[in-house]
């Protein structure tokens, strides 16, 4: 049924891609079906396919950010949006949805440089405007994150967006959370001889310091 679901949109997609080819929210939209479809997929049953069908989906994802890119200029600046560098880089996290992001779904940092080089190329001021509400959605959209991922989720987007002014809540959030990694330790120690056998007690303390 999950399959079925999956079918009938890819073929809504693809339909509308046949009539408006350069629709950038089409061709999004398409990725990110594809994108997660191929997640689904390595659960019920991994194959070699995976990478593939996810580089594709990647390029899905450049390509309709860069017909998006094409419009800055003719549309008005409140119709600018940050949309499809959003969702290009939830899916280079694992997940096209920031609540859907899991430790078991491998991500793509490689995809952090080609989303920021993308935004740095509208043209203009556009550039600039972009960035500042991609930024400024990196900490709005944070609550939807899973608690374990919050850290690699700031981490990843501060790669993105650099010290711009309006990352400064997610910077503060992003050095809150290294300061816990450097102050947090786990640590065992034996409780007793490592040399062990039948009858002779063995034990291990596990620690958090």
């Amino acid at each position: 049924e999950v399959n079925r679901g999956y079918g009938v949109a890819m073929r809504v997609t693809q339909q509308g891609l046949q009539s408006h080819p350069n629709d950038w929210a089409l061709l999004l939209a398409q990725a990110s079906l594809v994108h997660d479809l191929n997640d689904f997929l390595r659960e019920i049953s991994p194959d070699s396919e995976y990478t593939q069908r996810r580089e594709g989906a990647f390029t899905d994802f450049r390509r309709a950010a860069e017909l998006y890119s094409a419009t800055v200029g003719e549309i008005k600046p409140s119709e600018e949006t940050t949309k499809p560098f959003e969702i290009w880089y939830y899916a280079s996290m694992g997940a096209c949805d920031p609540d859907r992001l899991s430790a078991a779904i491998p991500g793509d940092p490689s995809q952090l440089p080609k989303i920021r080089d993308a935004i740095n190329a509208l043209p203009g001021e556009a550039a600039e405007r972009h960035m500042a509400m991609f930024a400024n959605t990196l900490f709005t959209r944070m609550s939807a994150v899973p608690p374990e991922l919050k850290f690699r989720y700031v981490e990843s987007g501060l790669k993105i967006v650099g010290d711009h002014e309006r990352a400064i809540e997610a910077r503060k959030i992003y050095d809150y959370y290294r300061d816990l990694l450097t102050e947090i330790e786990l640590e065992t120690a034996l409780d007793g001889s490592n040399s062990i056998g039948h009858g002779r007690p063995f034990g291990v303390f596990v620690n958090i310091r």
